[in-house]
């Protein structure tokens, strides 16, 4: 018969292995967004931080902002930080493009995103004079 001692023992080890096992699958469940593809414990004390922001123009000629905050664009809030890397953006970018067009007459596509790691300088990573669906790579430097 095992002591009370020994279970809660077991108890704890079982808890600790699972917690090891499940934490690090959010990396890839997400399609390793956030570690681009490299698991680390230390990936959750890494700060991104982006500002971007879209601007399309309609055939029409009219400037109108793309609106993010829209529970159309993203269902969930955390899926709208999950496109802040420099490997993601053609891909959101391609997306984003084919998306205005379906849904109206878009002519172009401008934005800028200047992000940051762990408190660095900023880093510009789309080239604003450029039509991102038309531009190589969609725009991303």
């Amino acid at each position: 018969m095992l002591s009370s001692g020994r279970v809660l023992t077991n108890l704890f080890l079982v808890t600790y292995l699972m917690i090891q096992l499940i934490l690090p699958l959010q990396g890839f469940l997400f399609s390793r967004i956030e570690s681009n593809g490299h698991f680390s414990w230390n990936m959750y004390s890494n700060r991104y931080r982006c500002r971007v922001r879209y601007i399309a123009t309609l055939t029409g000629g009219v400037e109108k902002e793309v609106n993010f905050r829209s529970p159309k664009v993203f269902r969930h809030r955390i899926a709208a930080q999950r496109i802040l890397t420099r490997r993601v953006f053609p891909k959101f970018n391609a997306w984003l493009c084919a998306e205005l067009r379906r849904r109206g007459q878009l002519r172009e596509l401008h934005g800028y995103a200047r992000c940051t790691l762990n408190w660095q300088p900023e880093v510009e990573l789309f080239d604003r004079h450029v039509d991102l669906c038309t531009a190589n790579n969609y725009g991303v430097q």
